[in-house]
């Protein structure tokens, strides 16, 4: 928004001059009569420029807003930010998809509620539900835990407060699907496990081998002595 022209203001005075002085051609009026309309450019002059501060002000924290909003529906992981009331007050679709979470229940826009939905799909629900208590008791900290659904994935649940000038205002839940990795971490486990049976079988038998070794040449010599004790003495 623009300030008013100078021209304006020359022509609030020229104006206000006019009428003052046909109704009263004195100096003194006259000269109160410009100081007034001055006094009248500067008020609407100042009400410009803080409408105008207003207004930057506000398409800042507009684009700041879409920026942040872009950011959460880009990410791959489930995101959840809660305020100090429990009223969830941004979420992402892939939040929704992970949990999957029907329309009325997102909508409800109440934490319990959705929490709620979400724990009763974990093999253990109490664990989730007192770290949610947990949270609730210390806004400060900040929460990572693995929890397991009863359709075998997995996920890691990262939460920390969401704060204003160092108070905690509400609370960002972050899930990430990690069911590869800890599939992967699993097989990987079970291999090194076969691993370490199949060398300890390994030791096994080579220590097998090199007793059997052992035994073969002592045999040998308790043969090779026989034979030489039985053998006749040599003619003359």
């Amino acid at each position: 928004m623009r300030s008013p022209h100078p021209l304006l203001l020359v022509l609030v005075i020229a104006l206000t001059s006019f009428v003052n002085f046909v109704l009263d051609p004195t100096i003194p009026h006259l000269v109160l009569t410009i100081i007034l309309a001055y006094l009248i450019y500067l008020l609407f002059h100042n009400l410009y420029s803080e409408a105008n501060a207003y207004q930057k002000q506000l398409r800042s924290l507009e684009n700041a807003l879409s920026l942040v909003s872009i950011t959460i529906e880009s990410t791959v992981d489930g995101v959840l930010i809660v305020d100090k009331q429990e009223k969830v007050t941004k979420h992402n679709r892939r939040f929704v998809e992970m949990w999957k979470i029907p329309p009325n229940v997102v909508n409800s826009r109440d934490q319990n509620q959705i929490l709620k939905y979400t724990s009763d799909q974990l093999v253990d629900p109490e664990y989730f539900i007192k770290k949610i208590q947990e949270t609730h008791d210390h806004p400060s900290i900040e929460t990572l835990d693995v929890v397991q659904l009863k359709d075998n994935r997995v996920f890691e649940v990262y939460s920390l407060p969401q704060k204003l000038k160092d108070e905690a205002v509400g609370r960002v839940w972050n899930f990430h699907d990690v069911t590869i990795h800890k599939r992967q971490e699993e097989k990987l486990k079970e291999n090194m496990e076969l691993l370490k049976t199949k060398t300890l079988e390994l030791e096994q038998t080579s220590k097998f081998m090199v007793d059997r070794e052992i035994r073969m040449n002592e045999l040998k010599h308790q043969i090779q002595k026989l034979e030489h004790e039985h053998l006749p003495p040599p003619a003359k």
